[in-house]
């Protein structure tokens, strides 16, 4: 099974957004949860967050645009009730620059973990810089500014870029799960996985999708439902692992009653190399050298099996 190997949050909202200098957010949380929605420091600011101690709060993402040059020193301060991660990056020049290097997975340009933590770092005038914070649930939230150094004087245009992760407003029924799970570093003779855990949370409630089927190729694929009693309920999605690394592919979000197929494309020869069916099962397609169609394979619940299979030979007199 040729798969990409990746792991992340899902977290689908919706929530309004107050601008008072002091914030009390009900869950769900504010729709910072992603870069393309980050929210500019500019000010001495404060935010509460309440939610069920069993939901996670995801990560949370600010920008700053700074007005001067600086070779060190203090940018911004970050204060919270308990310890909390925070993640620097950059420098871009816009935001939408900055949201598409998130898909390289960046290294930040600095990690600071605890209660209280300050930014310092070398800035330069007119660049975006991108702030990542994991905080939990019930928590306090305090930024500020260090005097002189961040502008809000400038037109900030919201990202553009068509891979950055927005927001999805589901409608009141029942939606189907489906995805496919590797335990890392397991064994062959393994029959099904244990440790890979998904969970669905709507409104508080959770849900847990299983396992089904055989190890194919090293992935499994797990599956379940849930339903939404209203339109726009807060729906939060979390992969994780009860012990290890587990990796997840091909994650589907569907109507119950409806269907959905998938197709993959080479990048350079743009050939179609696979296609997801109903079940998210793939069918693989293999060239040769020429570009032409010469095998294809077909995913079941009991492995990869070869549906089809062309060879050609010419011969002739010199």
């Amino acid at each position: 099974m040729i798969k990409i190997v990746f792991s992340f949050l899902l977290v689908f909202f919706t929530v309004s957004w107050g601008t008072a200098q002091t914030t009390k957010i009900s869950y769900p949380p504010p729709p910072n949860g992603s870069c393309a929605t980050a929210i500019q420091i500019c000010q001495t600011d404060s935010m509460y967050q309440n939610c069920p101690t069993n939901v996670p709060w995801p990560k949370i993402y600010y920008f700053v645009h700074c007005s001067t040059t600086n070779a060190s020193g203090p940018l911004l301060t970050i204060g919270a009730q308990t310890s909390s991660t925070i993640k620097v990056f950059g420098a871009y020049n816009s935001l939408t620059e900055g949201c598409e290097a998130f898909n390289s997975l960046p290294s930040p340009l600095q990690t600071l973990t605890g209660i209280s933590n300050t930014i310092s770092l070398p800035t330069v005038a007119g660049q975006y810089y991108l702030i990542e914070v994991t905080m939990t649930c019930n928590e306090r939230l305090k930024w500020t500014p260090v005097a002189g150094k961040l502008d809000c004087n400038v037109s900030i245009e919201p990202p553009t870029c068509e891979d950055c992760i927005g927001s999805l407003q589901l409608t009141k029924g029942t939606y189907v799960f489906s995805g496919w799970a590797m335990e890392g570093g397991a064994l062959a003779t393994k029959t099904t996985y244990t440790y890979p855990r998904v969970t669905i949370n709507v409104a508080g409630t959770n849900s847990y999708p299983t396992l089904m089927g055989d190890i194919i190729d090293g992935w499994q694929r797990i599956e379940g439902t849930f339903t939404l009693t209203a339109d726009g309920q807060s729906l939060l999605v979390t992969l994780g692992s009860l012990n290890g690394s587990v990796y997840y592919d091909d994650l589907r979000i569907y109507p119950v009653d409806g269907s959905m197929m998938s197709y993959v494309y080479d990048p350079l020869t743009l050939r179609l190399v696979a296609e997801l069916d109903e079940r998210n099962y793939a069918k693989f397609y293999d060239y040769d050298e020429e570009g032409k169609l010469i095998r294809v394979e077909k995913e079941t619940e009991k492995g990869i099996f070869t549906i089809t299979e062309t060879r050609e030979n010419s011969s002739g007199k010199p």
